[in-house]
Parts: C-alpha cells; sequence; structure tokens
C-alpha cells in the first residue's frame, strides 16, 4: 500500500495519505486485529477500506515509534487507540486511507475527511453549508469540496451527535480562504478549529485541529 503523503502539522499533527493497491488477505497480514473483528462489514469496498485504515494508521504510529494494538470505537464511534495517550483520525474515500494522530489525549482535538472533488457536490451544499459558505464555492467544484471535508473534519473532532452542519459548523473565510471554523453547541461557548487543507489528484482532504 503506497505512502502518496506523510508530513506534519507544526509537530504536533502526524498525518499520512495512502493508496489501497492491495487485498484484503495481504492488508490483515499487516494489522494487530483478527479477521474476525471485520466480518461485521458486509459491504466488500468498505470492509477493505477499514482493514487500510488499520494498517495505514499502524504504519504511521511505527514510524513516530509508538506501538500499534489496535483501536477502540467510544460510545459515539469516535476511534479510540488502545494503550496509547494520543487522539486519532480516519478516513477514506475511493481507493484512498487518510490516517492522522496527534500527542494530545484531549477530547474535541482532531478530525480528518478526505473526499474526490464532485461536481455534485455543488447541488448538495445547501444542505449542509451556510449561505456564505454557499457564496464562497459559488460554482466550484474544489471550494464545494473543501467546505464538505470542513464540515466532516470539524464533526469528526468535536466528537458529539446532534450536530447540524448548516447552523453550528461555520466556516470562517477572508480574503477568498477558509481560515479557521467554529462549532456552536447549544448554551455552551462556541469552540474553532484550524484547518489544515492539501490536495491529490482529484482528491481534497481537510484537518481540524485545536
Amino acid at each position: 500500500m503506497p505512502e502518496i503523503i506523510s508530513n506534519n502539522i507544526n509537530q504536533k499533527i502526524y498525518y499520512s495519505l495512502w493508496r489501497i493497491d492491495e487485498s484484503e488477505s495481504e492488508l490483515l497480514s499487516d494489522i494487530f486485529e483478527e479477521k474476525s473483528e471485520f466480518e461485521t462489514i458486509k459491504n466488500q469496498n468498505s470492509r477493505l477500506q477499514t482493514i487500510a485504515s488499520r494498517v495505514a494508521l499502524k504504519r504511521l504510529l511505527e514510524k513516530h515509534s509508538y506501538k500499534y494494538s489496535g483501536i477502540l470505537k467510544n460510545a459515539i464511534g469516535k476511534p479510540e487507540l488502545k494503550y496509547l495517550p494520543l487522539s486519532c483520525s480516519i478516513s477514506h474515500s475511493k481507493k484512498y486511507v487518510l490516517v492522522c494522530f496527534s500527542d494530545s489525549n484531549q477530547l474535541n482535538t482532531l478530525g480528518c475527511d478526505i473526499e474526490k472533488i464532485q461536481s455534485r457536490i455543488l447541488r448538495l451544499l445547501p444542505r449542509v453549508a451556510t449561505n456564505n459558505e454557499v457564496n464562497y464555492a459559488t460554482d466550484d467544484a474544489i471550494k464545494a469540496t473543501q467546505i464538505w471535508t470542513v464540515k466532516e473534519a470539524t464533526y469528526k473532532a468535536f466528537g458529539k451527535l446532534n450536530i447540524e452542519f448548516n447552523s453550528q459548523i461555520k466556516s470562517q473565510i477572508e480574503e477568498d480562504e477558509i481560515k479557521k471554523v467554529e462549532i456552536n453547541e447549544i448554551d455552551k461557548a462556541a469552540l474553532t478549529y484550524q484547518l489544515f487543507f492539501d490536495k491529490h489528484e482529484e482528491m481534497v482532504f481537510c484537518i481540524a485541529y485545536k
């Protein structure tokens, strides 16, 4: 499984992008988990992506001298590393897997998302975006996909259910660029996340972090 990009943000957050080229059986030989752990995932493509994400996370951690012992999902499905005081996030789309981790074990710190650039997102955007975000995207599929990744990455970082994407997650746009994002939980102070974007071929990804 070739690594396409491997880098860090401020020497605190480490991320890597991989392309899935192997079969399930090839990937299973390189992870801690047993095959039985993935048998509940009936869709073959989803199962392959899930297994590949574990391989990618394992390799990224090992590159930075951490031992991967598997992951757990918390009550809302957010991944947590076993026996490591680190935050992590995982995303996959098509033949690509994006993984990241930070040296913070606090909640609400890190989330990532990767999406294929598609013009159909322009049609879907008004369902999840503010008017300001829709105006920013106009007819640009790349900008629309960026907005989509911001919503997903921030939601993952925040780690709580029942958040409305179009009213509670708001991109801060300055000089025709998305600088930060704010998430508003009802009756609580807003949280602001920094954003990192990158692009590879037809894919765009975003990492939201505190």
